[in-house]
């Protein structure tokens, strides 16, 4: 019997969630509706597939299409502050999940 494997773009799904769930803090005003979104994806998945596997993947930095066409997203807004502030507690969650994570992750001087 072959197994699933999941294939997660991370960043993807992290903008997707950040959009699709209102707004959401903790009590100390930390921001947490992308986190909240990734986890509620991630149980969907586990629990229809429990024996299926997953990885994410992240794709930050220049890609291919930034050398054929130099204007590739060049109209696109910074990060949010209040999304780019979920994204180490999106990472630690994948590992708590025992997700593995591959591909360079973002760091404070990508925007």
């Amino acid at each position: 019997m072959s197994k699933t494997l999941f294939v997660i773009d991370a960043y993807n799904l992290i903008y997707r969630m950040f959009y699709a769930i209102p707004e959401m803090t903790t009590r100390s005003g930390e921001y947490v509706n992308a986190i909240f979104g990734v986890a509620k994806f991630l149980k969907g998945i586990a629990d229809e597939n429990p024996d299926a596997s997953m990885v994410v993947t992240t794709d930050v930095g220049r890609s291919f299409r930034e050398e054929i066409y130099s204007e590739y997203k060049a109209q696109r807004d910074r990060m949010p502050d209040n999304l780019r502030s979920q994204i180490e507690g999106v990472f630690a969650l994948f590992a708590a999940a025992d997700i593995r994570s591959e591909g360079t992750r973002l760091n404070s001087s990508h925007t």
